[in-house]
């Protein structure tokens, strides 16, 4: 009797160290997010200049690699409009130590 009731009351004791610690590590999430929301905020003021590079970047670095592959039946693979969106990437950045 003394095995089984100490089986379960571990078990029992496992379970609710399990649960505080989920408990425990939401709520810390929670904290990081918030102290990040100013780099989130500059990080959107900034994500048009960024998107805008980043398009030319790709445009300069890939067309060159599509007209070396091009097919011998198309004249010219070029891109008319590359744009990334306009809202930022970085929504969701958190605060890691």
């Amino acid at each position: 009797m003394g095995l089984i009731s100490g089986m379960f009351m571990g078990a029992l004791f496992g379970i609710s160290i399990m649960a505080s610690w989920r408990y425990m590590m939401r709520r810390r999430s929670r904290n990081r997010a918030a102290k990040a929301k100013w780099l989130n905020k500059q990080l959107s003021k900034l994500w048009p200049y960024v998107a805008e590079a980043t398009s030319i970047i790709i445009k300069e670095s890939v067309e060159p690699i599509l007209e070396e592959y091009r097919p011998s039946g198309i004249s010219a693979l070029k891109f008319s409009k590359l744009s990334l969106g306009n809202a930022s990437a970085f929504k969701a950045l958190r605060k890691v130590k």
